[in-house]
């Protein structure tokens, strides 16, 4: 294993990411000065046991908790988007190019794009990627049949992103580069300094979850992800490529590129969905239509849900970013974001 494959490692004290970011797609609210209010912070204090941070231009307002590495879980998507983005910026591969391989012997593919949304059409996986142990994530991912037409349902899980990783190793491997090398280079360009990743028996990194890290390196991720929204290249990712994956699209506008937004909250009759809760059992399309985390705070704001409560919340156009370790099954997004505002 070479440098550019290996995770490297950073411990430290809660200090503050980069500033700045403003959300793809949604344009600001309201343009009065926000900040947070010391009822998010009392909230984040008192619901936040396992610790939090957060920052607003660049400045560390609050953080609290025993610190040190945890597992981020879902957060882990967002990257595998990135890594994704960064691909396709060099022309690689393109958002809807149709993913095949030869062992499906000309069954239908789908595209890069649903892959990043979830909607690809095959099942959850969580049985045959994760309970089963597969010593060759790729290869199972690639065994998996679909359930639906591509495009047409959400539905959450591994299967996708996995079968992404598999995709990606093919396509990487015919221009001399692979996903670990990818991966170290997109941490490297954020600042992420992770203590572990999950891995399959090939030494392969798990692409939808597997990275454990600290609350700074989840600040600075936000961070990044809010550059990229203000239309600006970060991290080896182009701004262009990521305005289009984290369009929303019809099976499940709230989430895109590994993103949950609160963008839909501008609609009328728009109501608040809990994302954790939400994901528990298959879901009508229709259920998120109307779906964002709270109706009344603003529209802007995005997050990277991790299972038990672990998120990143951006306000880009007041540059906040918000980092929460482990906060609970309960943790409620509503909540939270209605504390916010």
């Amino acid at each position: 294993m070479d440098r550019r494959e290996g995770l490297r490692l950073m411990a430290g004290a809660v200090v503050s990411p980069l500033a700045g970011c403003v959300m793809p797609v949604i344009r600001p609210q309201a343009t009065e000065a926000y900040e947070i209010p010391s009822r998010a912070v009392d909230r984040l204090r008192r619901m936040a046991r396992n610790g939090h941070a957060c920052w607003q231009d660049g400045r560390l307002v609050s953080s609290g908790g025993p610190g040190g590495a945890f597992p981020v879980l879902s957060v882990t998507k967002s990257l595998a988007a990135m890594m994704a983005m960064r691909v396709i910026g060099r022309g690689w591969m393109a958002a809807d190019e149709v993913v095949g391989f030869p062992e499906w012997r000309g069954r239908e593919g789908m595209t890069v794009r649903q892959l990043l949304n979830s909607s690809s059409g095959l099942p959850a996986g969580d049985r045959e990627l994760y309970s089963a142990r597969p010593r060759d994530k790729g290869r199972a991912a690639v065994a998996l049949r679909p359930v639906d037409a591509p495009g047409s349902v959400f539905r959450y899980g591994p299967a996708g992103w996995e079968l992404l990783g598999e995709f990606l190793k093919r396509r990487l491997a015919e221009h001399g580069a692979s996903p670990g090398g990818e991966l170290a280079d997109l941490l490297d360009g954020i600042g992420i300094r992770p203590r572990d990743w999950r891995r399959d028996g090939t030494g392969a990194p798990y692409l939808s979850t597997g990275m454990v890290c600290g609350l700074n390196d989840l600040g600075r991720l936000g961070e990044v992800l809010g550059r990229l929204g203000a239309g600006k290249g970060a991290a080896g990712v182009k701004a262009e490529a990521f305005r289009d994956l984290t369009a929303p699209r019809a099976a499940n506008p709230m989430f895109s590129a590994g993103i949950w937004w609160n963008r839909l909250a501008r609609l009328r009759g728009a109501r608040a969905v809990e994302p954790e809760r939400a994901l528990s059992g298959e879901r009508a399309a229709g259920f998120w239509r109307n779906a964002c985390m709270q109706p009344a705070a603003r529209a802007e704001w995005f997050s990277l849900v991790g299972s038990g409560g672990t998120r990143v919340y951006v306000l880009p156009s007041a540059s906040v970013v918000i980092a929460i370790a482990r906060g609970g099954d309960r943790w409620s997004d509503a909540a939270m974001l209605g504390a916010l505002g």
